[in-house]
């Protein structure tokens, strides 16, 4: 798995490419998926993402393996293409849709009690432990969703945050699957910069 960003696509596009030659002795190009910002800081529901992450200073401890552990500076990434139903979603009231996800739309301010099969209830970080998210809106008019890109320092906070959503447990599902589905999913470790640049020495 690589990601890459830049300020243009065209930019993208060639480093892209750039990777893939370098990597063509040992590795093949078997899927790909552009991702752009909306709005800035809102996904496709046109909500507020990612309200809860930590600072940039915070996530080091959040996302990154501390000294001393297995996998010390490594993270593990969980990462997911979300489909929407757009139609189905967009037909909702407002209230509907801040039931759902738990927050008010206009300010993102948590509903107070939070609905039970909300993606906030089901997600709580105070619960679950906290990730560090750097979703991403992809797709056309006609397919189109979020791809969720999670760090964590450990794999089963995750984990557990995922099969919350699904209802695997004592708890309700969350009650957003049912507008968006995920269609991919995987989990990897991402290897420190030195482990890398080890890795690299070795080749």
């Amino acid at each position: 798995m690589i990601w890459l960003t830049g300020a243009s696509y065209d930019v993208v596009f060639d480093l892209s490419r750039a990777v893939v030659m370098s990597l063509s002795d040992t590795a093949v190009l078997e899927n790909e998926i552009v991702g752009w910002p909306y709005h800035h800081d809102l996904d496709l529901t046109g909500f507020i993402d990612g309200t809860e992450n930590p600072s940039l200073v915070e996530a080091t401890t959040v996302a990154i393996v501390p000294d001393g552990a297995p996998g010390a500076g490594s993270s593990v990434l969980l990462l997911q293409q979300w489909e929407h139903d757009a139609i189905g979603w967009e037909a909702m009231s407002i209230e509907a849709q801040e039931d759902i996800i738990g927050r008010r739309k206009a300010d993102s301010e948590e509903l107070d009690p939070k609905p039970p099969t909300s993606h906030v209830a089901r997600t709580d970080q105070d619960t679950f432990g906290k990730i560090f998210r750097r979703n991403i809106a992809y797709g056309t008019l006609r397919d189109h969703g979020t791809i969720f890109v999670g760090f964590c320092r450990e794999q089963r906070t995750l984990a557990a945050m995922l099969d919350s959503m699904i209802g695997r447990g004592d708890g309700p599902p969350d009650r957003l699957t049912s507008v968006t589905h995920a269609i991919t999913g995987a989990y990897y470790v991402i290897p420190s910069a030195d482990a890398l640049a080890r890795f690299g020495a070795n080749a």
